[in-house]
């Protein structure tokens, strides 16, 4: 991306308009199309570093670069900005600090923005890091461990879209926690869909051999048999409706045994009607 609008640039920072920089997004080729991860988080801490960039750059440039290695996303954002001396950097990540005390110093300080970033990165497994200088730009270095979806899983009939009206669309919740099963009842019910509930995996699989439903919503963790054992065994049997995993597992590796188990996606605990509602719509499931 080598043009950015006028108004894309104020969304990184204010200052962003009036200054010379050469702004730059690259995408590496091997970059896979869909990522299993927390898109607000990932947002923040891109934007974060994309804003700091800039704040700490009068004129010059702002790059960032973004690839897929080692099961990771990797993405850098690197600026010819006014750079952090060495003995300066191992501040940069703790609250409200400053790289410059003096009075004389031309930018405020970075306050909890680099914090968050390294909070984020760290709550998804991930690291970050900086490269810099004194005068002679930054670069800070992001990896994340993410799944990927693997398309082998997912039948091509999925992915066309479903035009049955939402008030008869049948809906199966396999979940085993009478409370969970009552709220995901209420939000589907404001709606006017009537889920049809099961507590275990077996009972999922006794039920869709004798009838069929729009879309799963499968609960991970239950007795008798759990969500990814139920899943792999539907998928074995050819079964090609979507299946929505239920879990408050939020690491990167709970998301990518989904996946690989062959759950098309991921819905976490705790959850908002409007976020169930959403991946109702993704999965062409059209609500009025």
């Amino acid at each position: 991306m080598s043009f950015v609008s006028g108004k894309t640039r104020r969304y990184f920072h204010p200052s962003f308009p009036r200054k010379k920089i050469d702004f730059n997004i690259y995408y590496s080729s091997d970059l896979p199309k869909i990522f299993i991860g927390d898109e607000d988080r990932i947002k923040q801490i891109f934007v974060n570093l994309i804003s700091n960039a800039i704040k700490f750059t009068p004129a010059g440039f702002v790059h960032a670069k973004l690839w897929w290695q080692n099961k990771q996303l990797q993405f850098t954002v690197k600026d010819s900005g006014c750079g952090i001396d060495h003995s300066d950097q191992h501040k940069l990540f703790k609250p409200f600090s400053q790289v410059d005390n003096t009075s004389k110093r031309s930018h405020e300080g970075t306050g909890l923005g680099l914090v968050i970033c390294k909070q984020l990165c760290e709550q998804m497994g991930g690291s970050i890091r900086v490269e810099s200088s004194l005068g002679r730009g930054a670069c800070f270095n992001v990896s994340l461990p993410l799944a990927i979806s693997d398309h082998a899983h997912f039948n091509a009939k999925v992915r066309k879209p479903n035009k049955t009206p939402i008030k008869h669309l049948k809906v199966l919740v396999v979940e085993d926690l009478k409370t969970n099963q009552m709220i995901i009842k209420l939000m589907l019910n404001k709606v006017q869909i009537e889920p049809t509930i099961v507590d275990n995996g077996q009972k999922a699989l006794d039920i869709l051999t004798i009838e069929s439903f729009d879309v799963v919503f499968m609960d991970c963790r239950m007795p008798i048999m759990d969500g990814y054992t139920a899943t792999k065994e539907l998928r074995k049997q050819d079964y090609s409706k979507p299946i929505i995993a239920l879990t408050a597992g939020t690491t990167s590796a709970e998301r990518e045994a989904c996946i690989q188990a062959g759950m098309n996606d991921i819905l976490c605990k705790p959850y908002l009607a409007s976020e169930l509602h959403d991946i109702l719509t993704i999965w062409g499931c059209e609500i009025k």
